[in-house]
């Protein structure tokens, strides 16, 4: 009752830690739901913004790139057509200004002085009255006595025009050879209007006498007449109108000859540029004066008309990146695709100054939950997040409440738990203790019991009272015998208490199976005779031996022999047989025994543990033995198994591996 009334307590004192908490615990959940969608627009705009915030140094980061790559050429006409011929997102056009903001490239014609030669002109006065022969005598004259440029160029070319109509087809392609290689035989550079002759007659040899051919049948392109500023053997300094006229013609020989369907990105790449140059003509000639970008910021892209402009510098030189809006979205592809990725769950689109879709869902309804800066250097760019689903703050709120009532109910069920496990270890505990109770109960009983039959019967002899010599000796050898019963219990005591305390060691060597059954054979026989038992002991041939501390594993066969002399009726049958199968040595007692239920069987090793509880049970012993007995053996790493049902007998095997 004093168990029972402690543990009433204990219950109690754990259903109130458990009750209060938890009532405490709903209150708060209570109150924090209630206030879960107020507080959910502010956090929704604040997860938002840390978003937008890195879209906003992903763009700048990408324009500022951009930018720098313009910076970077060696030369004007190197900034220009890094610009023009990339396949990177990139401007549409670009100018370059000199440190006093004057164009120097794309390079603009300007009037240039009459030039004098008494020979050209002559040359160019025959020309005009047909006489072709005396001209190209006179423009031959030319190129040898004069060393001006232009005066040359001209020279060349009409001697390159003059040989073409007198049929000379090889002297006017030498001629237009030498056109076309005069710029870079030259020490001075050429004038504007020299490098658009070169360029003429660079595209005139090319389409009369090359296209097409080439030596040892080696086909020829137009393309080789794309003139790159990083190619120095090819580079004609044309101006301008010049230098649109030389793109497209290109295009158009390309086309007549096929080619354009051969080489198609060829194709794109000089129509990028012709595009380019053509809107370099439009804007210079729109905006004679570009003097305004002086005072813009640096790397920061603004509205410029229908346009927009940024300004990179680049050394002396200073580059006016001019692009449309298309172009300028494309830059930004890159923070386009991280905006999709990072906003999917809403709509969102960036707007130019004037509110017009850039990027994004054209088609959007009711205002913009959140509306911010897209990126600092492109200053009226902005990004609007519109919520797709209106009922988002109720759906989120019902997910946080949800996750706090998971979270409580996870509170709640530990704290049960912790409670029920509390619960079993206070009820484990008084188990225990009753058990510890009722092994104090059996052990004086069991000890009582022999000292008080060798006490009767010692008592007995030394007053002298029996009848005959026969009858001390008889009393002596009963004595005896509760003092071997008395060793027996006294050795399971401190068997079990060096298990407990995990100090029992094995001296584990190969032992012979045989010895073993033999000797706990031996040890039972004076008891198996005693009580009439039929005993039987069978050991297969060629067994081989253990790895087994010897004297530990004949305690095992004895304590297993001795239990089924103890559970037998009157007519006790007992087997041991020993035996090799599957790797492994298996010794085997079975009884004709009383045998075990299933309730029995689970609980048979345990310890203390005995069928009859009672202390008036027949059968001596405190519930160790057997207990003592899995020890050993899986001390042995062995196994043991047991079979039996009520009326039927047991059977235990033990299975040790092979030495």
């Amino acid at each position: 009752m004093k168990n029972q009334s402690y543990i009433c307590w204990i219950a109690g004192l754990l259903v109130g830690a458990v009750v209060l908490p938890t009532v405490c615990l709903l209150w708060f959940m209570g109150q924090a739901v209630g206030n879960v969608q107020l507080a959910m627009r502010q956090q929704l705009a604040d997860a938002y913004q840390q978003k937008i915030d890195g879209l906003h140094q992903i763009a700048m980061a990408t324009l500022e790139g951009q930018l720098r790559n313009y910076g970077g050429g060696a030369s004007p006409e190197n900034l220009y057509y890094y610009v023009a011929s990339t396949d990177r997102p990139c401007a549409d056009t670009a100018i370059v200004m000199d440190s006093n903001w004057s164009v120097i490239f794309p390079i603009v014609e300007t009037n240039e002085t009459v030039l004098k030669s008494d020979l050209l002109e002559k040359a160019l006065l025959a020309e005009t009255a047909n006489d072709c022969n005396g001209a190209n005598c006179l423009y031959k004259q030319t190129l040898e006595k004069e060393a001006d440029g232009y005066a040359r160029e001209l020279a060349a070319v009409g001697a390159m025009r003059c040989s073409f109509k007198l049929g000379d087809e090889a002297g006017a392609r030498r001629f237009a050879f030498l056109a076309g290689v005069l710029p870079y035989s030259q020490k001075q550079r050429l004038s504007p209007a020299a490098a658009r002759l070169a360029g003429f007659a660079r595209l005139f040899e090319f389409e009369h006498f090359i296209v097409g051919k080439g030596p040892g049948g080696v086909k020829r392109s137009i393309f080789e007449l794309v003139d790159y500023p990083t190619n120095t053997n090819k580079y004609i300094p044309m101006p301008l109108a010049a230098r649109i006229f030389y793109t497209q013609r290109i295009l158009d020989i390309a086309k007549k000859t096929g080619e354009d369907k051969a080489e198609p990105r060829r194709v794109e790449q000089i129509q990028r540029i012709l595009n380019s140059l053509k809107l370099a003509e439009t804007i210079l000639a729109e905006n004679p004066d570009l003097i305004e970008f002086k005072t813009w910021s640096l790397n920061v892209v603004r509205r410029w008309g229908q346009y927009y402009a940024a300004v990179q510098p680049a050394g002396d030189k200073n580059v006016i990146c001019v692009f449309s809006k298309e172009a300028l979205a494309e830059v930004f592809r890159p923070a386009y695709m991280h905006a999709a990725s990072m906003f999917n769950e809403t709509a969102w689109r960036i707007v130019d100054e004037q509110g017009k879709v850039v990027a994004g869902a054209d088609q959007v309804s009711g205002s913009p939950f959140l509306k911010s800066q897209f990126a600092a250097n492109v200053p009226g760019w902005q990004i609007e997040i519109y919520l797709k689903d209106k009922s988002i703050f109720e759906w989120e709120s019902r997910r946080k409440t949800a996750m706090y009532v998971w979270v409580g109910m996870l509170v709640i069920a530990m704290m049960a738990f912790m409670a029920v496990a509390g619960g079993s270890i206070l009820v484990q505990q008084a188990r225990v203790n009753r058990l510890k109770n009722d092994f104090l109960a059996t052990v004086s009983h069991e000890l009582r019991t022999p000292l008080a039959s060798m006490r009767l019967m010692l008592d007995t002899v030394l007053e002298g009272r029996y009848s005959g010599e026969g009858k001390a000796k008889e009393y002596l050898e009963l004595a005896a015998k509760e003092n071997e019963r008395l060793t027996r219990l006294i050795e399971n005591f401190l068997s079990f208490s060096k298990m407990a305390r995990n100090k029992k060691s094995f001296d584990i060597r190969p032992a012979s199976a045989e010895e073993i059954a033999s000797e706990a054979a031996e040890a039972v026989k004076n008891k198996y005779e005693q009580h009439g038992c039929d005993f039987e002991m069978t050991i297969a041939r060629d067994v081989p031996p253990v790895m087994a501390d010897k004297d530990a594993i004949v305690t095992v066969l004895v304590n297993l022999l001795d239990n089924a002399c103890k559970y037998t009726g009157t007519e006790k049958q007992i087997r041991l047989n020993v035996f090799y199968n599957d790797g492994g040595v298996y010794f085997q007692v079975a009884d004709n025994g009383i045998g075990m239920g299933r309730r029995a069987l689970r609980k048979i090793f345990d310890k203390f543990y005995q069928v009859d509880q009672s202390l008036a049970r027949k059968a001596e012993g405190c519930g160790l033995g057997l207990s003592i007995v899995k020890f050993i053996v899986e001390a042995h790493k062995g196994k043991i198994e047991v079979e039996s049902k009520s009326g039927k007998g047991s059977t235990f095997t033990i299975r040790l591996e092979i030495a």
